[in-house]
């Protein structure tokens, strides 16, 4: 009861703002600012005029958005693999904690942008280029959260698993992998929206189509209200993304929650 409140408050805060926008919009003309009932028009032309059998949605539309969100999966499912890998070894050897701390925060450091021309110069202008710039982005996240997650792990927890034998990759998967894995989670979260970002910004950088491509496109041309129905669609996906993701993590983690509540 109290989750269906909040949403339906939510609602009505966001019906209110987008009321006020109108209004304000009508009254004052603004060039940049569409009113809420142009970017619904432009949206319902561009992107939902397609057929029922796909979801209305047209089949440019569709290419856009697939091509986008393959790029940001894709590049945030190798820098997951490789950000907990990685940063489970930083946080279990204090050795290679030590030896890659200057490195990391360089790396971490570099904002994610600087990286496009970079990729650009190295891969030309490709599906390559778009990949390495979310595994870069996406990566930093993971890898300090996990090892900030195992190195957080009580040490009685591994010697126990060390007298009971298990080797080093089981000890991975049955105790340090669990005991990090709200921080890891965590992580992962932050990877996901940055993963959609910078898909998004690299193909607006380079102008390769996808939602980015779309959007610089509209935005080159002064198509305003094209512009903010490409945003609306890049809006709306991310929230789909980020409640999957939030299902996801709740399932994955129930047993954690069952215990802090013991």
């Amino acid at each position: 009861m109290r989750r269906l409140a909040g949403a339906l408050s939510g609602a009505l805060v966001m019906a209110a703002i987008i009321a006020v926008w109108q209004w304000r919009v009508t009254a004052h003309p603004v060039f940049f600012l569409p009113a809420p009932s142009a970017v619904w028009d432009r949206l319902r032309t561009d992107w939902l005029s397609g057929p029922a059998g796909h979801l209305f949605v047209t089949g440019t539309a569709w290419s856009a958005i697939r091509q986008t969100f393959e790029t940001a999966l894709a590049g945030w499912f190798v820098a997951s693999c490789a950000g907990v890998a990685a940063g489970a070894a930083i946080g279990a050897l204090p050795a290679v904690r030590d030896y890659t701390g200057a490195p990391l925060l360089l790396l971490r450091s570099t904002p994610p942008i600087v990286v496009v021309p970079l990729s650009i110069a190295v891969l030309g202008v490709g599906t390559a280029m778009h990949l390495t710039v979310v595994v870069f982005s996406c990566l930093w996240p993971v890898l300090l959260n996990t090892a900030a997650g195992v190195a957080d792990i009580e040490p009685l927890q591994v010697d126990v698993a060390r007298l009971n034998r298990l080797g080093p990759l089981r000890r991975f998967f049955r105790v340090l992998l669990p005991a990090a894995a709200p921080k890891v989670f965590a992580g992962l979260r932050v990877a996901m929206s940055l993963a959609i970002v910078l898909a998004v910004g690299s193909e607006m950088f380079a102008g390769t189509g996808g939602l980015g491509g779309a959007a610089l496109q509209a935005q080159t041309t002064f198509d305003v209200p094209a512009l903010w129905a490409t945003l609306a669609v890049l809006a709306l996906f991310g929230v789909l993304f980020n409640a999957l993701f939030l299902l996801i993590e709740k399932y994955a983690l129930r047993w954690h929650v069952l215990r802090s509540t013991q």
